[in-house]
């Protein structure tokens, strides 16, 4: 039982100790309570941050959302401003108003010709018995006018003449018309204009080689075709190959018709050689056109055999319109017909500045009957024979300041040289210039030796086979300056001959006088076209 008093000794030696102990222990844990709320505190304090940066966040998101809208509405708004709104532009001195997409364009076409001109003729031209032709001056051409597109697909174009040959007229219409290219290359053009019948037809009368147009062409063009003929037609204008078909009318402006010309023209073209690397470029091109139904000179009903129903004149100047009395040298006079046909073949090309074109022309006159009293008789039938004509020319140009003409695909022809460096007298540069020379010969006889005749009056003897109109030979001269793409001069010297025997006798021989005759004529044109 000893044990026990040492147990108890001990016991109560330890009980300081423990008494010591136990306040730290217990102070110790109500610290670490203390640094657990105040964590817990931090903790709530960071958490109540968090939540009102994540508001604010999404505060700043929907703010940032919002100014992304204004801006990309911004942007759609200047977007569509932009493309409504219109360019203005002075390209080669035309002025064009488009909208950026191109649909909608509007184009100001303008072109002025004053022409000034000497015939030098022979005395006996100012006789009774020839024409004396008037030197003088002329506004050849005083265009002005519009054209562009509408919707992207549609081309319109309208343009009135002020000017005219021999003398200025008050003003016509000289185009106007709509054209679908919604098909491209393919277009379907209605309304009046020139429609395609050769190279040197569809060649724009600002881009000449000469004053006019050459005689073969001018005579062909003017019986179905030319400026201001109502019509429609089917055109395929490719890179290299161009076709038309064209149903045709009457020239705006025609009167004294019952009823109207009715006419069809062919024209095929194709570039056949095309080297833009050495550019040269040769172009083959052939046409026809038939009149199908010609003018109706009187009312159904009428006794056509005794007054004509249809007639056809072909005639044309020499190659130059001042002279005011518009006189021309051959003329076939009107001509009764049933029906006219003509037909062509052109080409032209160039070698860098160095150009050249031809063309040969057909013209068939299908005759009619009529009625004519020879003299003491009663009226009989006459029925005369079919007439043909010809014609061609020869024309070329050398650019000496080394530019060439272009080619333009949508009419088949060329145009002319571009100015490489425009005419200025600060830099010392002079435009381009062109060096032409033509040669045409227009053939309107036909049956010339046929001496069947019919006695009209006491001393008056007509040959109803005998068609005398005139073979006028021409040779053309030209010096061509362009100070910029605007401008133009052209001064040209022509050799013009024409042969015509006459119609008029009091016997049953037919007349061996020549009532042609020789001229020279010098000119001067200024022009301005864009």
């Amino acid at each position: 039982m000893r044990p026990a008093p040492k147990r108890i000794i001990a016991m109560l030696m330890a009980a300081p100790l423990f008494a010591a102990i136990a306040p730290s222990a217990f102070a110790g844990t109500s610290d670490t309570e203390a640094k657990i709320k105040a964590l817990q505190q931090q903790l709530e304090a960071m958490q109540a941050q968090i939540a009102e940066l994540k508001q604010a966040q999404v505060v700043a998101a929907a703010d940032v959302k919002k100014q992304t809208e204004e801006i990309v509405n911004r942007v759609a708004d200047t977007e569509k401003k932009q493309k409504s709104a219109v360019a203005v532009s002075l390209k080669g001195g035309r002025p064009t108003f488009s909208t950026p997409d191109g649909d909608f364009t509007a184009s100001l076409r303008g072109n002025l010709q004053v022409d000034y001109a000497y015939y030098m003729q022979s005395k006996a031209a100012q006789s009774l018995t020839g024409p004396d032709l008037s030197s003088g001056a002329n506004i050849r051409r005083a265009q002005l006018g519009l054209e562009g597109t509408i919707f992207g697909d549609w081309a319109y174009k309208f343009n009135y003449e002020f000017g005219g040959t021999a003398t200025e007229g008050g003003g016509k219409i000289l185009n106007a018309y709509l054209e679908y290219g919604g098909l491209a290359p393919f277009a379907l053009r209605i309304g009046a204009f020139a429609p395609s019948i050769g190279i040197e037809d569809q060649t724009s009368s600002s881009d000449l080689m000469f004053f006019e147009r050459n005689s073969p062409s001018t005579v062909v063009r003017n019986i179905t075709g030319a400026d201001d003929r109502l019509g429609i037609s089917a055109i395929y204008a490719g890179p290299r190959l161009f076709g038309a078909v064209s149903l045709t009318g009457n020239r705006i402006g025609s009167s004294g018709y019952y009823d109207e010309q009715l006419s069809a023209i062919g024209r095929l073209a194709y570039l056949a050689i095309d080297d833009k690397e050495s550019d040269a470029h040769v172009l083959l091109s052939g046409s026809i056109a038939h009149v199908i139904k010609p003018d109706d000179l009187v009312a159904a009903g009428t006794n056509i055999t005794v007054n004509k129903l249809h007639t056809v004149t072909l005639s044309d100047a020499p190659e130059i319109t001042v002279d005011d009395n518009g006189i021309k040298l051959i003329s076939t006079g009107a001509l009764n017909d049933n029906h006219v046909t003509t037909w062509g073949f052109e080409t032209a090309g160039n070698y860098r500045n160095f150009y050249l074109q031809a063309g040969y022309n057909g013209i068939e006159v299908d005759r009619a009957a009529y009625s004519i009293t020879p003299y003491n008789g009663t009226a009989k039938i006459i029925a005369p024979k079919n007439n043909s004509f010809y014609a061609w020319y020869l024309q070329g140009s050398w650019i000496l300041t080394g530019e060439s003409k272009g080619y333009n695909p949508k009419t088949a022809a060329f145009s002319n040289p571009k100015p490489a460096q425009p005419f200025s007298i600060e830099n010392g540069t002079w435009g381009a210039w062109e060096i032409a020379v033509r040669y045409s010969d227009t053939n309107l006889n036909s049956n010339i030796r046929d001496a069947t005749y019919i006695r009209t009056g006491s001393s008056a003897y007509a040959f109803t086979n005998t068609v005398r109109g005139g073979e006028q030979q021409i040779y053309t001269f030209g010096l061509n300056w362009y100070p910029n793409s605007a401008l133009r001069f052209l001064l040209d010297y022509m050799i013009v001959d024409v042969g015509k025997l006459g119609t008029t006798t009091t016997s049953a021989v037919l007349p061996t006088v020549n009532i042609g005759q020789n001229l020279q004529v010098i000119s001067l044109r200024s022009q301005i076209a864009f």
